[in-house]
This record gives structure tokens, sequence and C-alpha cells, in this order.
């Protein structure tokens, strides 16, 4: 999913939003009353939460990029440790990416929910929420997408520094191993350097291999991500301009 796919989050919302104009009684009192509320404390918030999901985007798509490696002369070299690094900042970003989504969520439906209690399970716990298709499309998202796995991953990154991938893990032990038979002072037959180039060499070559997978595993995973929030871009569109109209109803009511 490139950076500029993400600029319709914010660009397949203000569709329906006119999709809805159009289509309304009176598309020109409609026109003008959204034209009146984008302004308002409640749309720039609304806004603010899109601008936010587009930066965490362009993030993300710039480490999903690490995974192939760090530019070296003409070629692109990736080591287990720049690996590793890269799946933890993945997993993090998602993590908060999901918490921005469910922020996004909040503030269309007004709920007031502080920013540091949201995430999605208090979104889908939400009564006014339930009722609507958001929860649906939530509730299909963290069926596909390994939610609860990758909500362990992300904690066990914070909390105790380790990513939650035996491959990975695997290969990580594979290179300590092999440094430790070349350099390490407890080591009473240490291998020659020229076996040790050998060795890492093919090393290098299993961690090429496994980085163009998780590459491919992460992508998928985070570009089912992406289409969730544009899913979701449809009902908050419905969702904001039904307050538009009851805020106008309501103003009316007082004036009448």
């Amino acid at each position: 999913m490139s950076v500029s796919e993400t600029d319709s989050f914010l660009g397949k919302y203000f569709s329906e939003v006119t999709l809805l104009m159009t289509s309304a009684k009176d598309p020109q009192s409609a026109a003008l009353l959204v034209a009146k509320n984008t302004s308002n404390e409640y749309s720039l918030e609304i806004f603010e939460s899109f601008f936010a999901l587009h930066n965490l985007h362009k993030e993300i798509s710039s480490i999903l990029d690490k995974f192939s490696g760090k530019s070296a002369f003409l070629v692109k070299v990736i080591t287990i440790d720049l690996l590793v690094l890269s799946i933890k900042f993945y997993v993090i970003a998602w993590s908060t990416m999901l918490d921005l989504a469910a922020s996004l969520v909040s503030k269309v439906f007004n709920l007031g929910i502080s920013e540091k209690d949201i995430n999605i399970d208090l979104i889908l716990r939400n009564k006014h929420v339930q009722k609507t298709e958001v929860a649906n499309i939530l509730k299909a998202y963290t069926r596909q997408s390994d939610y609860n796995l990758f909500r362990n991953h992300r904690n066990e990154i914070v909390h105790r520094g380790k990513i939650v991938d035996d491959e990975v893990v695997q290969l990580q032990n594979e290179q300590n191993h092999l440094f430790s038979k070349r350099y390490s002072l407890l080591n009473t037959k240490q291998i020659s350097d020229e076996e040790f180039q050998k060795e890492y060499k093919q090393l290098t070559a299993k961690i090429e291999v496994l980085a163009s997978a998780k590459k491919t595993s992460y992508k998928s995973h985070y570009d089912r991500m992406v289409k969730m929030i544009l899913d979701l871009t449809v009902p908050l569109a419905h969702k904001t301009f039904e307050i538009y109209m009851l805020g106008a109803t309501r103003s009316n009511e007082v004036t009448s």
C-alpha cells in the first residue's frame, strides 16, 4: 500500500459526505450546513485524527521498506539486528495505528473518551458503536488480523524487549553462537576467520530469505489495516452528517 493511496482515508470520508449532501432533500442547504460545520471544534478534531493516521501510515511504509535492508553502495544489506528492529517498530506502530483508528471513531461519535484511555476494545464495548456498521467492521478486522497475537507481541516488545517470532529468534541465536565461536574469550577452540566468513555468508543468505518472507507477511497484515480504515470512513461519514443535521435541527428548534 503506497503512501499516496492513504490520501483516500480523508478523501473517501469527504467523498461520502459529499454524496450525502447531494442526495439530501435540499442539497444546497445540506452543502451550506456542511461548510458551516467543517471549521468547528468537532470537525477539526476529526481532521486531526485523519492527519495523524496519514503521518503514521508514511512511517509504517518506511518501516516495511527497512525489511529489505539498508543501502550499502549499490545493494541493500539486511542484518538480523535490523530485521528484529524493523519487526519491533512495525508491531508498535501497528498498535498505535489501531489506537488512532479507535480515537477517530470516538471523535466522530463524540464519545468524550480520554485519549490516554482509548483502544479498540473500549470502542467495541460502547453501546452507541455496537449497533452500527462501525462495530461490524472492527470485529471483522480483529478476527482476520491475528489481533490477540499482535497485541501480545506488542506487550512482549514494550514490557520485555522481546519479539514473538521463533524463526527470527532462531537466526538471532545462530548469529550469537557463530560470533561466540569466533570471538569469545571463553571459547578455547575458536574457529578461523576463513571459517567464520564462510558460515557468516551462509547465515546472511538465510537472513535475506527470511526477511523477504517477513516483509511479505507484515505488508499483507498492514494492508488489512489500511482496508479496515478505508471501510470505516463510510459509516463514519454518515455519523458525522447525522450529527451535523441533528445540530441544525436543534438550532432551529431554539430559534423558532
